[in-house]
């Protein structure tokens, strides 16, 4: 997604980025149900497989952002566990995943995840988040090595 804080408006590919993304790019509620009562808002995603979550992460996000999800600053203490733990931001995640954020974390680094791909990786890492141990993601890896 763009950056919409920077000086002097939007891309003309940024905007065309909002207006795909509006118009027909996968969403949060596509494979997951949103209980926005509860704060932070509780997200049970469909259909997931956690196995694959694993699978993927380590295959398209492990490099940046490590087994323990701490490799990069991303802002959270905690890195990516940090980051999902602080408020349940499941759906900017899926944002980021998709449709990739700035240049950092783009399509094309990550590999162009699909829904499917998100959702899996966001339903094992909620995994991780929920542990009340506060487990790290290089523990309990499930994918062989």
């Amino acid at each position: 997604m763009p950056n919409f804080t920077q000086v002097g408006g939007l891309t003309d590919q940024q905007v065309a980025d909002v207006v795909a993304f509006l118009n027909h790019g996968p969403k949060i509620t596509d494979v997951a149900l949103l209980d926005i009562s509860k704060k932070p808002v509780d997200y049970t995603f469909r259909n997931a497989d956690v196995a694959k979550g694993n699978e993927v992460y380590t295959k398209s996000c492990q490099a940046c952002h490590g087994l323990d999800g701490n490799k990069l600053d991303i802002g959270y203490e905690g890195g990516v566990i940090g980051y999902f733990r602080s408020d349940g931001k499941y759906s900017e995640g899926f944002i980021k995943m998709i449709y990739g954020a700035d240049k950092v974390m783009s399509r094309e680094a990550q590999g162009s995840l699909t829904a499917g791909q998100a959702r899996d990786i966001l339903a094992w890492i909620q995994t991780k988040v929920d542990d009340p141990n506060k487990t790290r993601l290089d523990q309990q890896i499930l994918v062989n090595k």
